[in-house]
Formats: structure tokens, sequence, C-alpha cells
């Protein structure tokens, strides 16, 4: 089954036609769009591809073309990318008859360490999500959560030890910095990601 479409490099092309009126740019495609379809030319049908006043239009593209002795005109470029698609669909078919990456057998240490890289990889792709397995998902609102840590606070069941009063300001929580600076913009920072993305956090 012939390849339906060619490989098109805009800057290549827009380099290589600058020179060109937009007419004879029009021929030059025409004629790689029928070599492409065709394999190659024949230098006597010129006139019925391109219509009348092919001749001058015709001369100022030649260059980009050689002529075989039996008459046919051959874009070489596009020849080369013809032969690497081919090439590269043949390997993709080779590829899949083999179902993918053949999978070889793997000794008990080879066996560690594939687990042990899949670990790092998981903590590389994603070390958010490695921090802690165990957490559960967000809740929609933090209202509920806010008030219950409010209530073990009145009732002194907080267990945290004594809390800065920075800490006070954003859930009753030891915050990962101490101070007014650091609540004011965690505060600011919850209200921007509710405001403008509907997000809350599950607890502070």
């Amino acid at each position: 089954m012939k390849d339906p479409a060619f490989p098109f490099y805009a800057q290549d092309f827009l380099t290589g036609v600058m020179h060109l009126t937009m007419a004879e740019r029009g021929v030059y495609i025409t004629l790689l769009s029928y070599q492409w379809a065709h394999g190659k030319i024949p230098k006597d049908r010129l006139g019925l591809i391109l219509g009348s006043g092919w001749e001058t239009l015709w001369q100022a593209v030649a260059i980009k073309f050689i002529e075989s002795e039996t008459g046919f005109l051959t874009n070489v470029r596009l020849e080369e990318e013809r032969s690497r698609r081919a090439d590269y669909k043949r390997k993709q078919t080779e590829n899949g008859k083999k179902g993918g990456r053949p999978k070889g057998k793997t000794t008990g240490n080879e066996q560690d360490n594939t687990a042990n890289n899949h670990q790092t990889e998981i903590k590389e792709d994603n070390p958010i999500k490695t921090q802690n397995l165990t957490q559960k998902k967000p809740l929609e609102n933090e209202s509920e959560y806010e008030n219950e840590n409010i209530n073990e606070h009145e009732n002194g069941k907080e267990g945290m030890g004594e809390k800065p009063d920075a800490a006070v300001a954003i859930g009753h929580v030891v915050p990962p910095f101490a101070g007014a600076e650091f609540a004011t913009q965690w505060t600011a920072w919850k209200r921007y990601r509710q405001t403008e993305h509907h997000r809350s956090y599950r607890s502070p």
C-alpha cells in the first residue's frame, strides 16, 4: 500500500522557494505531490500536469529535479524521505509482531533491583504522592475539620504541646515556619486556591 502522505518541512520549504514567485511555488509543490503519488514525473507530460504556461514556470524549478536517461524527473530529497518513512514503518511492523520489548528471565537479585528501580521511578515521577502513601483524599470542604480542631483546643486535647502564637491563625497546627508572616501568606494561599480553583485542603 502506498504511503498517502509525505513529510513536509515548513522551514526547509520556505527557504528553498524564497527566490520563486507564488506561481512557481505552486508548480514546485504540484510536482512534488505528483512524484510522491506516482514515483516519478514523465517530462513529456509536464504540460498536462502543470497546465498552460508551464514552460516559463518550469524553467524556474527545473534545478530542483534530476532527469533520468529514460526521460523521467525526480526530486532527490523527496525520495530520501520516502525511504526513511518506509524503514520506519517496517521497523514499527516488526516490533508489533514481536509484541513489544521482549521480557527476559530475571534472577532473585535482578527482581529486587527491578523493584527498587520501580520505586525510585515512582518517587521521581511524583514525589508528592510518595510522601504519604496512606494519606486520604482531600475533602471538598475543610470547615468541619477546622471546627473540630478548635473544639479540641478549647477542651485541652490538642496533644501537640505548646504552639507558637502564629500557629493559632492557621488552624491550631504547628507550621513549618513560625511567625505571623508565614501565617498571613498561608492564609492568602488557601484563599486563592478556594477562590480561583475551588480547591481546599482537608487539613491544615
